[in-house]
């Protein structure tokens, strides 16, 4: 919340039906200038919170007597904003709005970061991805900062992708909800091409083509993926590569989901054009949307 000057302050309210709310009170007062942010989480039996203070610093709270005491500071390498907390089995991955993560330690003393800095994304259309707990998995959906004058809303939302960990790299696996809506529609070689909206594409080894007026090319051997004028390495050098394509937008990974790629499509009158992928050596098996 903001009063006054852009002083910052966190409040809480409950609600009951989701109509009608309790008054609201202050539950931090302003200690920065522009803290925001909060990320409320559960661990080993207390309950806190999370903000983003200033530049690459952020602070944690503990839940005490129904508001929050600051337990200590702590700066991660170039994260800004939006701060968040994976809790997979035993270990906690912090990450930022930009998609950098690094593995935590949370104990009396408070949170600190324990890995190097890793990257969810390989480019940087997502932002702000915000993770849902509570369940058997964690999941987040990520704003992805396209341009949209053609809408009345600004970006639009990632897939729902479910958080794993291979060794010390976080994945990023789609919902298997929503991979139910698609039904495999065929196995290509060579070449393929389609004038659906909506697909999900599973190709293996290299190939060039064009999705929706924009020109892409996959180099197995090196990892390399261009799109339009994005050029990305896969460090995987993986040979097997997932494409959504949903009108306008394009994620891509590897097969393990531990490297994503998103791209948008700039030209948005682009609904009459097809999908087309060739190589002497592609595979290609297509499934659509229910």
């Amino acid at each position: 919340n903001i009063k006054g000057e852009r002083s910052f302050y966190q409040e809480r309210c409950y609600s009951k039906d989701g109509f009608n709310f309790s008054p609201s009170e202050v539950i931090i007062p302003n200690y920065v200038s522009d803290e925001r942010d909060p990320r409320l989480f559960s661990y080993k039996g207390k309950k806190y919170l999370l903000l983003w203070e200033q530049k690459n610093r952020f602070a944690l709270y503990v839940e005490k007597y129904g508001f929050y005491e600051i337990v200590n500071t702590f700066e991660a390498q170039d994260a800004w904003e939006c701060p968040d907390i994976y809790i997979l089995g035993d270990r906690l991955f912090f990450t930022s709005a930009d998609g950098f993560y690094f593995e935590a330690k949370l104990d009396d003393s408070g949170l600190s970061l324990i890995s190097e800095r890793k990257e969810l994304y390989l480019t940087k259309l997502p932002y702000a991805a915000q993770s849902f707990t509570g369940l058997k998995d964690t999941y987040i959906v990520s704003w992805l900062r396209v341009e949209t004058p053609h809408l009345r809303t600004t970006g639009a939302m990632s897939i729902i992708r479910k958080v794993g960990l291979k060794g010390d790299v976080l994945t990023l696996e789609p919902n298997s909800d929503l991979m139910s809506h698609f039904i495999a529609n065929g196995e290509y070689e060579n070449s393929y091409s389609s004038d659906k909206e909506v697909l999900y594409l599973v190709t293996e080894g290299s190939f060039i083509g064009n999705i929706l007026g924009a020109n892409i090319s996959y180099d197995s051997n090196s990892g390399r993926l261009s799109f339009l004028d994005q050029n990305v390495i896969f460090k995987s050098h993986d040979k097997e590569l997932n494409i959504f394509i949903d009108k306008e937008i394009i994620e891509i990974s590897n097969s393990d989901y531990s490297e994503l790629a998103v791209f948008e499509i700039k030209d948005k009158n682009v609904y009459h054009k097809d999908v087309r992928i060739s190589s002497s050596n592609v595979k290609i098996k297509e499934f659509i949307w229910r």
